[in-house]
């Protein structure tokens, strides 16, 4: 989150969610028949119940709700405090059906990390599946393709584990693929 309010991407578009505050973990959860992560679930269904009429704090109000009776608290950051009014997904509000087609002109990127620790005593289960989740609900909610995503997590190509060097070139490629904001 640090990177997103630095200097080198002001003048970029970006808006990053966190799990929890950084001196928090993030819940492993059981909810809806499966592993995943609580701040996963609580994002989808805030999205799953008003996807369409969502600003970006708006979301991040739903999400906190959703996530009541968890210790952890999310985070969102962005490049300019005036982002945090925005559309999620530059979506405007009510449209006459979902079909319409997005309205976020430019690439869209998407950097989704999974890290279940597997063979250590702190193996989670649900982190991968968020990642899953997400990427299921990133093509077919707002049209993301394979190459609009970096996928890092433990099923992936030993290239793609999600290592710091691995998730520092993510945040990286985001940023490159960013374009200045208005």
């Amino acid at each position: 989150r640090r990177r997103v309010m630095s200097e080198a991407l002001s003048d970029h578009k970006l808006w990053v969610f966190s799990g929890c505050q950084d001196d928090q973990t993030s819940a492993d959860a059981y909810c809806d028949g499966t592993y995943q992560g609580a701040f996963t679930w609580a994002l989808i269904k805030a999205l799953k119940e008003d996807v369409w009429n969502k600003s970006y704090v708006d979301l991040l109000g739903q999400i906190k709700a959703n996530l009541k009776g968890y210790t952890q608290i999310p985070a969102l950051t962005t490049t300019r405090a005036s982002y945090l009014e925005s559309w999620y997904m530059a979506r405007e509000p009510a449209p006459a059906a979902p079909e319409e087609p997005d309205t976020c002109s430019g690439p869209k990127r998407a950097l989704l990390i999974g890290i279940n620790y597997r063979g250590t005593q702190f193996e989670l289960q649900g982190c991968i599946n968020d990642v899953q989740t997400q990427r299921e609900m990133l093509r077919a909610q707002y049209g993301f393709g394979d190459k609009d995503m970096c996928i890092l997590t433990e099923d992936e190509p030993k290239e793609n584990w999600p290592y710091k060097q691995r998730i520092v070139e993510g945040m990286r490629w985001l940023g490159a693929g960013a374009k200045g904001g208005g």
